[in-house]
């Protein structure tokens, strides 16, 4: 059982508590799942693509989808870890992979639960006088 962080709210309590127990589910489901990406097979992440790599954050930030080199690069199921079927071409394109072992495809929904993202933290450490 979570304990609840002196400074978190009740309703971000909860929520962690929700998020925990859907981690908690989603392992037992998929004890072998790919932690790199969360059992998706996609690592996503965000560029700054403004000219010159530098700019103001907002507008100039790109979020781009890659194939996770961890397990189908591998050739291995995110879910359950074991072979995939179908192909993945030298340019790293997924060409209907799926798994024949668990039924995992490209489409796939069925994913790790996120970390809540708890910030009442930040009032806890608002308080701290760091000086004394």
């Amino acid at each position: 059982m979570l304990t609840k962080n002196k400074a978190c709210t009740d309703k971000c309590h909860e929520e962690r508590v929700k998020r925990d127990k859907l981690q908690k589910d989603f392992i037992k489901r998929h004890p072998n799942y790919c932690r790199a990406c969360n059992g998706s097979g996609t690592i996503s992440y965000t560029e700054n693509v403004a000219p010159g790599g530098w700019g103001p954050p907002g507008n100039n930030n790109q979020t781009f989808t890659e194939l996770c080199d961890h397990c189908i690069d591998a050739e291995n199921c995110p879910l359950c870890g074991k072979y995939l079927t179908g192909d993945v071409d030298n340019h790293g394109d997924v060409d209907s992979v799926h798994c024949s072992h668990c039924g995992w495809d490209e489409d796939n929904k069925d994913v790790q639960a996120p970390d809540h993202e708890c910030e009442c933290w930040y009032e806890e450490w608002k308080q701290i006088d760091f000086d004394h």
